[in-house]
């Protein structure tokens, strides 16, 4: 989160696509750093799916916290008149998480390049954020 926090501006507060771009960038695989931990992750997760002593709880719980972020980015780009009025932030916020985590799968597995999967953030980001 603390890159994140870095991609705002200098002064005034950041704006909620450019917030909702930085989290979703920072789960691209893109650095030995994010590598390592998408593969911890997928690891933890596909054991968990098979070892009951494992609780994935706290992946579902941090998961949703990130969720419920970028839908509050998105009810607030609704507020100021940066998002249409008439999509359903919830529904996109998870959308856009549930993207993200294949995208950073696809760039894991080489089915696609950090580019291209950017390119996908920026794509999805100009359909929510028209003007």
């Amino acid at each position: 989160m603390a890159r994140v926090k870095e991609a705002r501006p200098a002064e005034g507060p950041a704006r909620p696509r450019d917030v909702i771009a930085a989290i979703l960038a920072e789960g691209l695989p893109t650095d030995d750093q994010r590598r390592a931990f998408n593969v911890v992750y997928l690891a933890y997760l596909a054991l968990s799916l098979t070892d009951p002593a494992l609780a994935i709880s706290p992946l579902v719980r941090n998961s949703a916290a990130v969720t419920d972020v970028v839908a509050a980015q998105l009810r607030t780009a609704q507020a100021a008149g940066d998002a249409p009025a008439d999509l359903d932030p919830d529904m996109e916020a998870l959308t856009l998480m549930t993207m993200s985590s294949g995208l950073a799968t696809s760039v894991l597995a080489g089915h696609s390049t950090p580019d291209q999967a950017r390119a996908v953030i920026d794509y999805q980001l100009r359909r929510l954020f028209p003007s």
